[in-house]
């Protein structure tokens, strides 16, 4: 029902309830309690920049302070661009920088050595087969189908989420990825040992049309 969600749907720009339901969360989490009782006229650059530095005091990495402070920015630009305030104090109101957390990645033999494993979960394991061979995200490994799965190639149609559902994937493109023989078998086999018969790969345990729990991914 907002207004800035339905302009950016009317204007072909996507905008998903993940990243809606996010944001009122730091809402919620951060900026309700300091400016309870405000009007967007009243806050000022001093009040966000003062804003901005509790949040370093509570120890919160440059990366999550910037996503508190976006949320609010967008707001008060939007306000600002629709006429409801006359000046926009989050203007040029500079991110923080920190240098990022080097990222590991495992080398051929840990690969391995963590697929010749006996796995609890025949759906993880197949699933992250796919993900290390095929460089899908999470969320286009579970929105997997039957359909989707070619000779040589996966058609990557869809992507899944707990608040979307299943949605396009990101970037909004489909796309096309080479698939390995073994990991076809592994794929087909699964699909199935599907109860439901709903076309999903990666089943539910609980129910059709929907795929299993992320976190066991």
């Amino acid at each position: 029902n907002s207004p800035y969600i339905q302009e950016k749907l009317a204007h072909g720009q996507s905008i998903g309830r993940t990243h809606c339901h996010d944001s009122q969360c730091r809402i919620k989490n951060y900026w309700a309690k300091p400016f309870k009782g405000r009007t967007l006229g009243s806050i000022t650059r001093d009040d966000l920049r003062s804003f901005s530095m509790s949040l370093v005091k509570r120890k919160l990495s440059a990366s999550t302070i910037n996503k508190i402070m976006v949320v609010g920015k967008v707001a008060i630009s939007w306000a600002y661009r629709e006429g409801y305030i006359p000046t926009n104090p989050s203007e040029k109101l500079s991110n923080f920088v920190a240098k990022p957390k080097k990222r590991g990645i495992l080398d051929d033999d840990e690969t391995q050595k963590l697929f010749a494993v006996a796995w609890k979960n025949e759906r993880a394991y197949v699933g992250n087969l796919v993900a290390a061979t095929c460089g899908l995200r999470a969320g286009e490994v579970l929105a997997l189908r039957t359909e989707d799965i070619g000779l040589d190639r996966l058609f990557i149609r869809q992507a899944w989420s707990v608040k979307d559902k299943f949605k396009t994937p990101k970037n909004g493109e489909e796309r096309q990825v080479p698939l390995l023989p073994y990991v076809r078998e592994a794929l087909l086999k699964l699909a199935d040992q599907n109860p439901w018969r709903d076309g999903l790969v990666f089943f539910s345990d609980t129910g059709n049309n929907h795929p299993m729990v992320h976190n066991v991914l």
